[in-house]
């Protein structure tokens, strides 16, 4: 059953924060990469090339929770676990970042780490100016021009927001991508 009610009780507009049911789908994602969260920084003896797997898992989780994550992110308790996440990413980096392991000629591969959080609060303001100026929830684009969770087109803001989201991305892990 989908719980899924972003409307005040009175119907009348869009909430911004709501607490909803965590789903199947919040479940796996959340469980899935805390799994590999633990596998590269806990257990990186059984992973060979660590480093790349270090700078994927960065770059991969600034894409995929803007990318596939944003409309779980619109209930209040999944996004402040992914936050809870992006606090431990800030504690991985200041215990790993400099770690020879992640190195790679031009700085850490987990560099973007300590910057997670940021793109979550961005994240949050790209909601609240969609929801108090467009009066739709944000989405992601696509390159088919609509969005893959609400079937709605997406609009000049959406297009927007992802003019700045993922400049944003490349600027905070850039002294590895460049």
């Amino acid at each position: 059953m989908n719980d899924y009610n972003p409307l005040t009780k009175d119907h009348s507009e869009l909430r911004f924060i709501y607490f909803e049911r965590i789903d199947k789908w919040d479940l796996i994602t959340i469980s899935a990469y805390s799994i590999l969260t633990y596998l590269i920084f806990w257990q990186s003896d059984l992973i060979s090339n660590i480093k790349a797997w270090g700078l994927g898992y960065t770059f991969g989780t600034h894409l995929l929770l803007y990318g596939i994550n944003y409309k779980s992110m619109r209930k209040f308790n999944v996004w402040l676990a992914w936050f809870i996440i992006s606090i431990l990413h800030l504690y991985i980096f200041y215990r790993s970042g400099l770690s020879i392991e992640f190195q790679f000629i031009n700085g850490s591969g987990i560099s973007g780490m300590k910057f997670t959080w940021i793109l979550l609060v961005l994240y949050q303001v790209f909601r609240y100016f969609s929801i108090r100026l467009m009066r739709v929830e944000f989405v992601a684009l696509n390159n088919s021009g609509g969005d893959i969770w609400d079937e709605r087109r997406t609009n000049r803001f959406d297009l927007i927001c992802f003019l700045i989201y993922f400049p944003t991305v490349i600027l905070i892990n850039g002294d590895i991508l460049i």
